[in-house]
């Protein structure tokens, strides 16, 4: 934004450069239960998506103000120059014109799902969705309803843009896909290279770039037909994020932030005065995500979600309301990611709690059986 770049991070902490990332400064320090998913420049403001709620500043991050708090988990922003839209989690998409602080909900009827990422085109509206693909929706009249369009069945869509007349999927797992005629049809790419979960897409020009989740930034130059991996000098292949910033690339990953000057071909360190987005020793507050269960009320099988940040033995484990365990979903060393695992219960009526542990790191939530 401007002379600006912002990096968001899992402790909801926001940190600013003005001088390509040589130092930042940090400008909001959040609480850690307000991770920051998504920033959106508009003109002299910036919307920031975070888990509770939307935030909004019009100094260049100075100062902010809180937009909207009764959705929360906010992962996804997007406007199209007239309208605003946001996708959340256990929510679909919700609308409002610019300027304006009341959001709707562009169909009702998705409730409940999860929305990972955005793009627009001029008609159309496409949703990656947590385990449901690809949802799409025209902008204005009779046919704006909400609809599964791919690219593959019960998939998580981390990441979605829109080159051209191309729309290029990102879903959790090894492959990129890509649609010509709308989403009707979707096609994987010439792979080549692994891609282990893309997280975000970047267009520089010509060129498309991806950050992946384990295997470093990749780029396409047929709008996402085939990919080659461009990690020369990246120390850290979990990239949460890439954006472009004039001339620059800036990758986020949980080691901090890393620049490119030549189109990717070279990536250097710039996170001096930035608090990394996570560390090795767990000390320092790398955090993990552990999702509500969907759904909730529940009856008789969950779906338990969380993130992790950082390769760490992992433990997800079920317990009743007396404290005593009753399940163990998970119980091994994970690479960094996003992840989901199913319990079908036969256990009685009740409240239960489910716990994740990873390293040093534990999150607990509440969920209920009802039958």
């Amino acid at each position: 934004m401007g002379d600006y770049v912002f990096a968001g991070t899992y402790t909801g902490a926001v940190f600013r450069t003005s001088d390509k990332g040589k130092q930042w400064t940090l400008v909001k320090p959040w609480a850690p239960t307000l991770a920051v998913h998504a920033f959106m420049p508009m003109g002299t403001r910036i919307l920031t998506g975070t888990d509770n709620g939307l935030y909004e500043s019009s100094d260049s991050g100075g100062t902010w103000n809180l937009s909207s708090n009764y959705i929360s988990r906010i992962r996804a922003l997007a406007t199209d120059g007239q309208n605003l839209f946001m996708g959340a989690s256990g929510f679909a998409v919700y609308t409002s014109s610019l300027g304006a602080k009341d959001w709707r909900s562009l169909d009702s009827s998705y409730f409940g799902h999860t929305v990972w990422s955005l793009a627009l085109t001029d008609s159309m509206i496409y949703a990656g969705t947590l385990g449901e693909g690809v949802i799409r929706s025209r902008k204005v009249g009779a046919g704006r309803k909400l609809s599964y369009c791919g690219p593959t069945a019960e998939s998580t869509v981390n990441s979605l843009v829109v080159v051209g007349s191309t729309i290029v999927a990102g879903p959790h797992g090894d492959v990129v896909y890509f649609s010509t005629n709308g989403g009707d049809s979707w096609t994987p790419a010439t792979r080549g290279v692994l891609f282990p979960d893309v997280r975000a897409f970047a267009i520089m020009g010509t060129r498309l770039f991806a950050g992946t989740l384990g295997g470093g930034v990749f780029v396409s130059t047929d709008t996402g037909k085939s990919w080659q991996a461009k990690n020369s000098g990246l120390m850290n292949l979990a990239v949460l994020d890439i954006i472009v910033s004039g001339s620059d690339l800036f990758v986020g990953t949980d080691d901090g932030v890393f620049k490119s000057s030549d189109s990717g071909d070279s990536w250097v360190s710039v996170s001096n005065g930035l608090t990394p987005v996570g560390s090795l020793d767990g000390s320092s507050g790398w955090m993990i995500s552990l999702d509500q269960n969907y759904p909730n009320p529940f009856n008789p099988s969950t779906t338990i979600s969380y993130s992790l940040p950082k390769t760490a033995i992992v433990s997800l484990t079920i317990f009743n309301a007396l404290g005593q365990e009753i399940a163990v979903l998970v119980n091994e060393q994970r690479l960094p990611g996003y992840y989901q695992r199913q319990w079908h219960a036969n256990v009685p009526s009740g409240i239960y709690f489910y716990r994740l542990q990873a390293g040093v790191n534990v999150e607990t939530k509440k969920m209920i059986l009802l039958r």
